[in-house]
């Protein structure tokens, strides 16, 4: 190892701020990466209040030598570079060791660490910056740091601290991405005297992706590999069926640090187009390996940005290699096969046929009328205002049939109606739903087999903090182990909901956190708008005559039902005013 020295100024210069301590996810991420570049295989952490109030890191990596451990405290001090060369040759997390001093000015640090080849270890305590004591103990060798009082000497910074539980998944966030980089190290978690999470040695990608990211997802997963130029690319892809609707389960690593990088994540999209649709994203595990003279990683404060010498390869490379695997014939990870198809939606809530066409709706024989797909005719549409909805719902209404699966067509005197069954559907589970926060729960479909999902660490506090909303809307969900759910029931309104697309999308929702008032009632409607989506029924399932006309009668009845719970329409009006004029009678 290279011993820790104080960087010549000039050499600092060119050296990009150390990241700022702006919240305890800072400082994990900061001790974690010393505990990994210091050679840890075993790294114990445990996080007391969410890390709002203690944070210690244990590891059985490289320690340090009491001149070492004092000097590790002084700015500009690392054992990582000592020449500007080497700052194109980086192959550790960090590289100024300016994480200690950083992390020092903001709280109080204890810090002992004992070289496998000293009979005795040292002790440092440092407090706002100044090294308070330094003292011989017996120690095990390998390096455990506390941190204590964070924040208590910058107040401005704790007033902007997010709740323990928020702060916490933010913490488990920062981890499990680490984790994800490097399979061979063993991480615990720890607190409230309980363990969080443990994430054991894994002897492989696949096997650490399976702890980390779970079984229903590690399932649907295929693994690619390829190399361009000397740029090797390895990870694995999710069916498209996984989409998420935000980047949160897209993990990008170069030479094994998380990094967040346009070029990657163009590369990803374009691969999926045509599978995916707009707002929604894969889940995908990709590792970048390259020559350190290849990538600049010193382009931002927190070396979480990279810039590519060559970009173009690293964009072309993925972008084959993924493309190649989405179109194969099928999807396999660890001898499971899965089909690889467009997504097929059948998450349809049959409509009551009993219930349907009432004496102002009727429909025709659809053997009968014009074929709506080769229409050309196209008048400008008259979107309805709220002064004429109760004239339009209240007029006759005759149903003539489906353009491609999509769109309803009913006519009346007025003209004709396009309706996006999509949306008008969801509007009407949405109402329903939120009815259902102000009352009682309802009716609810109870699953014959009871539905397992498996969460990422970072996920639990917030799902706890919702389970009673959940249960408002008739979707019972209890906490079934360390990282799992067991769902019984869902909305009668939804019994064919895709489960596991809908819990993923409420918690993508959640990412800010779960902190005031405002924020509690915003979730409850962004859940009841996820669930009503999930379980409408899908542009391209066909609906038979009768589904189409109580679809109309229920859309009806709605609060605002010219439009769904996102604001698009659910229907518009081709006056006949605007089909005489195209036709040139008016």
């Amino acid at each position: 190892m290279t011993r820790i020295k104080i960087l010549p100024h000039d050499l600092t210069l060119k050296i990009a701020a150390g990241e700022v301590i702006e919240k305890p996810a800072s400082i994990v991420k900061e001790l974690l990466e010393n505990s990994l570049d210091a050679g840890a295989t075993n790294i114990s952490i445990t996080l007391e209040n969410g890390g709002l109030e203690s944070i210690s890191v244990i590891d059985n990596g490289e320690g340090m030598t009491r001149q070492e451990a004092i000097l590790a405290f002084e700015r500009f001090a690392t054992s990582k570079i000592s020449r500007v060369d080497d700052l194109f040759n980086i192959n550790t997390y960090g590289f100024r060791g300016e994480a200690l001093p950083s992390i020092a000015a903001i709280a109080r640090v204890e810090m002992t660490t004992r070289p496998r080849n000293m009979p005795l270890g040292v002790r440092v305590m440092v407090e706002n910056g100044k090294i308070i004591d330094v003292w011989d103990v017996d120690a095990p060798f390998g390096t455990r740091i506390s941190v204590d009082k964070i924040f208590e000497n910058v107040p401005a910074r704790r007033k902007f601290q997010k709740s323990a539980a928020t702060e916490q998944s933010y913490c488990l966030d920062r981890i499990t991405k680490i984790a994800l980089a490097v399979p061979n190290v063993r991480i615990e978690v720890k607190g409230k005297g309980k363990t969080i999470l443990t994430i054991p040695t894994a002897y492989n990608l696949a096997d650490r992706v399976f702890f980390v990211l779970g079984p229903e997802i590690s399932k649907k997963l295929l693994e690619i590999q390829g190399e361009k130029k000397g740029i090797h690319l390895k990870g694995f892809i999710g069916h498209p069926s996984l989409s998420r609707n935000s980047t949160r389960f897209i993990h990008f690593f170069v030479n094994r640090r998380p990094v967040r990088d346009n070029i990657l994540l163009q590369a990803l999209m374009n691969s999926y187009r045509g599978y995916l649709t707009t707002g929604r994203y894969p889940v995908a595990i990709l590792h970048v390996n390259i020559s350190p003279q290849e990538v600049d990683v010193n382009v931002h404060p927190a070396k979480a940005e990279v810039r590519f010498r060559d970009p173009s390869t690293v964009y072309s490379l993925i972008l084959e290699l993924v493309s190649q695997a989405l179109s194969s014939s099928t999807f396999s990870l660890k001898g499971n096969v899965y089909p690889l198809q467009k997504e097929k939606y059948t998450t349809h809530s049959k409509i009551d046929v009993d219930s349907v066409c009432e004496p102002k709706t009727s429909y025709l024989n659809t053997e009968n009328f014009l074929s709506f797909q080769s229409l050309e005719l196209l008048p400008n549409p008259d979107t309805p205002t709220d002064m004429d909805v109760f004239t339009l719902f209240s007029s006759d209404v005759q149903y003539l049939g489906s353009l491609q699966n999509t769109y309803l067509v009913f006519t009346t005197h007025r003209g004709i109606i396009l309706v996006d069954q999509h949306a008008a559907h969801e509007r009407i589970i949405f109402d329903k739903l939120n009815k259902k926060l102000t009352s009682s729960p309802g009716m609810v479909q109870h699953l014959l087999i009871p539905e397992t999902i498996t969460l990422p660490p970072h996920c639990m506090e917030k799902i706890t903090r919702i389970l009673p909303t959940f249960e408002k809307i008739g979707l019972s969900v209890e906490i079934f182990g360390e990282n799992t759910l067991i769902v019984r029931s869902v909305p009668s309104e939804t019994p064919n909901l895709n489960i596991e697309h809908a819990i993923f999308d409420i918690l993508a929702e959640c990412e800010n956190g779960l902190e005031t008032e405002n924020r509690l009632e915003k979730i409850k409607l962004d859940i009841t708008r996820i669930l009503a989506c999930r379980g409408a029924i899908k542009a391209g399932e066909p609906m038979s005559p009768e589904e189409a006309c109580n679809l109309w009668e229920e859309l009806s009845h709605a609060r605002t039902p010219l439009t769904c719970p996102h604001g698009r329409p659910t229907l518009i009006h081709l006056s006949l005013r605007n089909i005489e004029a195209s036709f040139l009678r008016r």
